[in-house]
């Protein structure tokens, strides 16, 4: 990468603008809680939206509620699950799974979860715990009924005794086994808050920081790839340009 300052294009401070910009756009605008999670297809994919965050590059993404105190269980329903009249063929099915362990918020720091948390729908349960780092299968979601959309909730419970905090799980959306036309959709966060939490928008983002954001390495890759695009389009502007002739060397 030595040499990548000089040159009368300067590629190195282009690329310097650029990792700047990959920063600016970890910035998030916090907007006011949405009730559910919004289901789209985008591109032959499914997508997320609404959520906590209005603009940035996790808006949809990240989604909230609150267990309510019970007994046996602190519960809550929300955020449920919507899609709109024509997203999809009737009958259509959609699941979610765990792509990661659970994740918990004390208040000033993400640390192990001192409970598991468990979603239920109908006769269907899982449970996850803080330990299953490489996430959980989960079950069917809904069916998509005849105007090709549905609403759906689950029911998120933790012990009565679970501590306070933000617990965190990170899903996915994706097609049933069986269903065609549209692919899994981008890891999506829903924190609960159980109790009281201090600090809940720095729980999210310490979350969102673990469970979105890509590797450092992929940052890096996406950097290099962008430098390669500029070096090439450096490398043919010079020689659209031509060397300097020896006739304007001379009358010089």
């Amino acid at each position: 990468m030595r040499g990548m300052n000089t040159g009368p294009d300067g590629i190195g401070a282009k690329l310097g603008v650029l990792a700047i910009g990959l920063f600016l756009s970890m910035h998030q605008v916090w907007a006011e809680p949405h009730a559910d999670v919004d289901i789209v297809i985008a591109s032959g994919q499914l997508a997320t939206e609404g959520g906590i965050y209005a603009t940035g590059s996790f808006a949809g993404r990240v989604f909230d509620g609150e267990l309510a105190p019970g007994n046996p269980d602190n519960t809550t329903i929300e955020p449920g699950f919507d899609a709109p009249v024509g997203t999809f063929q009737s009958g259509n099915q959609v699941r979610f799974d765990f792509v990661q362990q659970l994740l918990y918020w004390s208040g000033t720091a993400l640390t192990a979860p001192p409970a598991n948390l468990t979603v239920t729908l109908g006769a269907n349960s899982r449970t996850i715990s803080g330990t299953a780092t490489s996430g959980l299968p989960g079950f069917l979601v809904a069916t998509a009924d005849g105007s090709g959309g549905f609403h759906k909730d689950m029911t998120w419970s933790l012990s009565n005794t679970a501590a306070d905090g933000l617990y965190g799980v990170v899903l996915t959306l994706g097609p049933e086994a069986g269903t065609t036309g549209f692919t899994t959709s981008d890891p999506f966060l829903i924190g609960f808050v159980n109790g009281t939490v201090a600090d809940v928008p720095g729980g999210f983002a310490a979350m969102v920081n673990v469970a979105l954001v890509p590797e450092p390495s992929s940052m890096a890759l996406a950097a290099l790839g962008v430098a390669g695009v500029l070096a090439a389009g450096y490398r043919r502007r010079r020689r659209a340009a031509g060397p300097k002739s020896t006739a304007t060397e001379i009358a010089g």
